[in-house]
């Protein structure tokens, strides 16, 4: 599972993930702890999945994120409801 190109663009900004950590964007399996992101980064990323798909993300979702993959799911989940 990949992640969707707008959770890429906002990760991929040097003031959310350091540029030395990009190569393990491409690792589903790449922890949020590994990417060095702060707390708000899950938050920020399900505000984009909603925007994104027009539904809501439950704090619960976001909150038991742990891998990219964690995010791609959902997001992949949400896209799958709006289709």
């Amino acid at each position: 599972m990949t992640l969707p190109d707008y959770i890429t663009r906002y990760l991929r900004n040097p003031l959310i993930c350091r540029e030395r950590l990009w190569h393990l964007l491409n690792d589903p399996q790449t922890t949020l702890e590994q990417l060095q992101l702060d707390a708000l980064a899950p938050v920020e990323m399900a505000l984009l999945i909603e925007e994104h798909c027009h539904q809501d993300v439950a704090d619960e979702v976001y909150e038991k994120w742990e891998t990219l993959a964690d995010v791609a799911e959902t997001a992949c989940w949400f896209e799958g409801v709006v289709a």
